[in-house]
């Protein structure tokens, strides 16, 4: 009886853990990938403000 209360109180633990760490990924992920898409918006700003550029006009 306790190897199966422990196998499952095991089996619970590895879901709960593999569900937090793909939720912190999942977040971080999303933050990171936005903080990418701000930087590549600023550069693209500079870009074109800055005459003599390749970008500018």
């Amino acid at each position: 009886m306790q190897e199966g209360g422990s196998a499952v109180g095991l089996a619970i633990s590895l879901t709960f853990g593999a569900f937090l760490i793909t939720w912190i990924i999942i977040k971080y992920g999303v933050i990171l990938a936005w903080k990418i898409v701000i930087l590549l918006g600023k550069i693209f700003a500079w870009a074109v403000m800055l005459p003599g550029t390749k970008y500018a006009d």
